[in-house]
């Protein structure tokens, strides 16, 4: 009987003794931790990228050969909160002008005959004398589109509210875990945003880059490496 007992009691510790390892190993398994990390840097950088992104529309305008005026106008639909940057096939700006109110935006296009025009909230309306209004037979509209970018304007506001008072509010926004640390930079070709509060001692930080098409305050565009990084 004794030896039926010690027989179960084996059984049994040895069952007690399997479950702590299983409970060990989901909770401490360093595969777990892994996963918590790149879902917690997945997750900042969409917050980050969703926080600082607009939408660019452009238009691809032709103008006729028979218009021989410099300064000219064009009206536009459905763009009353935006304001405009304009440039040259080569990509060259071009001086230019938007009024929300009638729609219309004013270009000073030189001899160009092709140009393009950008719409987005966070450009300016820009300032030019109003140009002759072109009718709808003195130029065509040869492409559309609709692009989702970084601005650099966005980047820079993310930027002083975490280096200001809001950087808690910053990670209580982005719904990150109350233990987990963040910072983040935006590299451009002759402009660096940095936000990194101080890293304690011993503490591994684990990073993500992403190349983004940026939106420059200048209206220009161009490709930059947003960087996050947690602690």
């Amino acid at each position: 009987m004794k030896r039926g007992l010690g027989h179960v009691e084996f059984v049994v510790s040895f069952v007690l003794f399997v479950g702590f390892l299983v409970f060990a190993f989901y909770f401490f398994s360093p595969l777990e931790g892994n996963r918590i990390i790149d879902s917690t840097l997945f997750y900042t950088m969409d917050e980050i990228y969703s926080n600082s992104s607009v939408i660019i529309e452009t238009l691809s305008v032709v103008i006729s050969e028979e218009v021989s005026e410099s300064l000219i106008a064009i009206p536009v639909d459905n763009r009353q909160n935006m304001g405009v940057y304009i440039e040259d096939s080569k990509g060259n700006p071009l001086a230019g002008k938007f009024n929300p109110l009638t729609e219309i935006v004013h270009i000073e296009r030189g001899e160009e005959r092709f140009f393009i025009i950008k719409f987005s909230e966070v450009l300016g309306k820009g300032n030019l004398n109003d140009g002759i209004l072109l009718t709808q037979e003195e130029f065509f509209i040869s492409s559309s589109d609709s692009l989702e970018v970084v601005s650099e304007k966005r980047v820079e506001d993310i930027f002083e509210r975490y280096e200001g008072d809001g950087y808690l509010e910053l990670r209580e926004a982005f719904n990150l875990p109350a233990r987990a640390n963040f910072g983040f930079r935006l590299v451009l070709s002759d402009n660096t945003i940095e936000a990194l509060n101080p890293v304690p001692e011993g503490l591994e930080v684990y990073s993500e880059t992403r190349r983004v098409e940026v939106l420059r305050l200048n209206g220009a565009s161009e490709f930059g490496d947003l960087e996050v990084r947690i602690w």
